[in-house]
């Protein structure tokens, strides 16, 4: 008791006197929490983090001008790069936009962010796949022309005897049948020399004319 008043009757006010006049000091790298899971949905982690800011701070962070900055700011820092710059293009998104607003940009950003990231890692997928392809297929055309290169050689040549050519497998020579050859004048001379001799009923075997 204070001069004769119940003390309990003013302590919430004075309490809240202390406060307005000696505000507390949020440290925003103390109050950040985890940065924002691969697959965790955004508008649950916003409320998260929320809730945890108003526990720490005992405010509500949306009525004092100040935190909210400093919490909207803290969100934006925990975002992925890609996201991060996207939400810091935005005019007025810390201060001048509610918290419905600001919930639901942060959350379409994320979501958009991670579409693109699936879409270019099928994109760069699909081109490891053809050159993995591609690979091969220069790699089965060398050992075809390496295979091909190793198949014997059939050389359809004339094998030389000394004396005669004779044809190599696959060859066939024409052969032309000639007629008698012609006495030499050797033969002729010789012919001359043997005398005739005739026999008795030679004439009879003489073909008789038709």
């Amino acid at each position: 008791m204070i001069d004769g008043v119940g003390f309990d009757r003013v302590r919430q006010n004075v309490q809240q006197a202390l406060r307005d006049c000696y505000p507390p000091k949020t440290d925003s790298q103390v109050l950040r929490g985890d940065p924002l899971g691969k697959s965790e949905n955004p508008a649950a982690y916003l409320e998260k983090q929320i809730r945890k800011w108003r526990l720490e701070t005992e405010q509500d962070i949306e009525t004092d001008q100040l935190l909210t900055t400093i919490f909207r700011n803290s969100i934006i820092e925990t975002m992925p790069s890609q996201v991060r710059s996207r939400l810091e293009e935005v005019g007025g998104l810390t201060s001048s936009t509610s918290y419905q607003e600001f919930r639901d940009h942060v959350a379409h950003t994320v979501e958009r962010f991670r579409k693109d990231k699936e879409k270019l890692c099928e994109q760069q997928e699909e081109v490891q796949r053809k050159l993995v392809q591609m690979q091969l297929e220069k790699l089965k055309k060398k050992e075809k022309e390496k295979a091909k290169k190793m198949l014997p050689v059939r050389t359809d040549t004339v094998i030389n005897t000394g004396m005669n050519q004779v044809p190599a497998q696959g060859e066939f020579y024409q052969v032309t049948r000639q007629g008698p050859e012609s006495p030499t004048p050797a033969m002729e001379g010789f012919r001359e020399a043997v005398p005739q001799v005739t026999y008795p009923g030679q004439d009879r075997f003489k073909q008789q004319p038709k």
